[in-house]
């Protein structure tokens, strides 16, 4: 769920930043240390690759597409 979310964020058009802080992870009662450790964990799985500071975040895709992204999620 958490890299759909990222994903589709991300490529809605709003920054690596905009993405961790983005108020839908809210609704999963997360915040923005608790985004960052998620990620990273995604990031671990070698689904992208993130950067992070507390002011700055860069994140790295792997999937350009949302179909790459669930054709490897339902491949799992």
């Amino acid at each position: 769920m958490a890299l759909y979310l990222a994903h589709e964020i991300h490529f809605d058009g709003l920054s690596d930043m905009a993405v961790v802080q983005y108020r839908d992870w809210r609704l999963f009662g997360l915040e923005f240390q608790d985004v960052i450790q998620i990620i990273k964990s995604l990031s671990h799985d070698g689904h992208l690759i993130i950067q992070s500071t507390p002011e700055l975040v860069q994140i790295s895709w792997k999937y350009r597409t949302m179909e790459d992204c669930l054709n490897v999620l339902t491949q799992r």
